[in-house]
């Protein structure tokens, strides 16, 4: 059962779908949506032929739909938030989670999906580094939003909406993927603030301190010249 759910867990790109992966990085959570929409088309069935003859047919769909699905690659303890909707010719599946940084480099987005996955916190400054073949890819294209209120220091986004970086996945790129994102949580920035401001601070201090010792001694001086 969990090798089925396993593979069942990114059967969100497929022909003809709209899918999209959103990242939001606010605070010290990262919140993770899936938004798989699922032509009923694309949902594999059997002929009344097949059925007779029991031919099983490969539908890793329909699980995913029905099924609970699972944030990280090695715990079945911990559930995606799942909400499944029916419309007219098609299924939407939308999977939430919520991680802290340390966790979401276990996630299964970024165990299973990228050749190499490189997410690091080092000095106040975060790196999201996703490199080589896309795995997840089992259609035409995904759609990677991310979104942050950090300071983001560098970037090669394919689009950027406000406070959103996009990059786009399809077959002309997967087997080459490179996203990169680097940003600041603005404590060092803070720190060099403080650090000016002390240093303003003390010179100053020191500053009005010999103004106010040079005038002393002046003051000595006349008084001493009476």
């Amino acid at each position: 059962m969990k090798k089925i759910l396993f593979l069942v867990m990114f059967v969100l790109l497929l022909s003809g779908c709209t899918n999209q992966y959103n990242i939001t990085f606010k605070g010290d959570k990262i919140d993770e949506e899936i938004i798989s929409t699922i032509l009923d088309s694309d949902i594999p069935k059997s002929t009344p032929e097949e059925i007779a003859g029991g031919v099983a047919l490969d539908d890793q769909i329909t699980p995913f739909i029905k099924m609970d699905q699972y944030p990280f690659p090695d715990r079945d303890d911990v559930k995606y938030d799942k909400d499944v909707k029916t419309n007219v010719n098609e299924t939407v599946v939308t999977l939430k989670h919520s991680y802290t940084f340390d966790e979401y480099k276990e996630s299964k987005a970024m165990k299973t999906c990228f050749q190499n996955a490189q997410v690091a916190q080092a000095n106040g400054s975060y790196t999201f580094a996703l490199k080589g073949k896309f795995y997840c890819l089992h259609g035409n294209q995904v759609e990677i939003n991310f979104t942050t209120d950090k300071k983001v220091l560098n970037h090669n986004a394919d689009k950027v909406t406000n406070d959103t970086y996009t990059w786009v996945i399809n077959r002309d790129n997967a087997q080459k993927v490179d996203i990169n994102i680097e940003l600041s949580d603005g404590s060092n920035e803070m720190k060099s603030l403080i650090t000016k401001i002390v240093l303003i601070t003390l010179g100053c201090i020191v500053l009005f301190g010999g103004l106010f010792l040079y005038y002393k001694i002046q003051k000595g001086k006349e008084l001493n010249s009476l």
